[in-house]
């Protein structure tokens, strides 16, 4: 089930250091991080346990950007989450017509998975992330709503 949480609950989920490493750059810090008020999270929830969330951030009015955020433990349910999360885009983005989301290329597990569930690979974002200690590139991938309508997940 996916459903709107709160901030604190995502300072929450990110308490646990392996998601939050492999979510932040070298820039930021557990201490220092404070999700805005006004984000949009969606909780990811199974069997009444809050397992991950989606942060959207609007790019512009019929674009958002997408993070998916789930603790290891959970990964196996990654499928099902993004199945989900289309609908949810399809009920409740009605304004939107594309995701988008930037991968650092080390992610190449989360890159491959990401392309498997529909998005399409938009280019490179150059020397645009600093993880341990390394400039680095990310993916920049894409989906629009027409394609998850069309049923692109595999």
């Amino acid at each position: 089930m996916i459903r709107r949480i709160s901030a604190n609950q995502v300072k929450d989920l990110l308490s646990d250091e392996e998601l939050f490493n492999r979510v932040s750059d070298d820039s930021m810090t557990y201490e220092k991080f404070k999700p805005l008020e006004s984000g949009i999270y969606l909780g990811m929830f199974h069997n009444g346990v809050l397992i991950g969330f989606w942060w959207l951030i609007p790019d512009n009015a019929i674009t958002i950007d997408v993070h998916c955020n789930m603790l290891k433990e959970h990964r196996h349910l990654s499928a099902k989450m993004v199945d989900e999360f289309y609908r949810y885009a399809i009920d409740k983005l009605k304004a939107t017509n594309k995701l988008i989301c930037k991968i650092p290329v080390t992610f190449t597990d989360v890159y491959e998975f990401t392309k498997k569930h529909g998005f399409t690979d938009e280019g490179l974002d150059r020397q645009s992330v600093k993880k341990s200690g390394k400039i680095l590139d990310r993916h920049i991938l894409g989906i629009t709503m027409q394609e998850i309508k069309n049923g692109c997940s595999k």
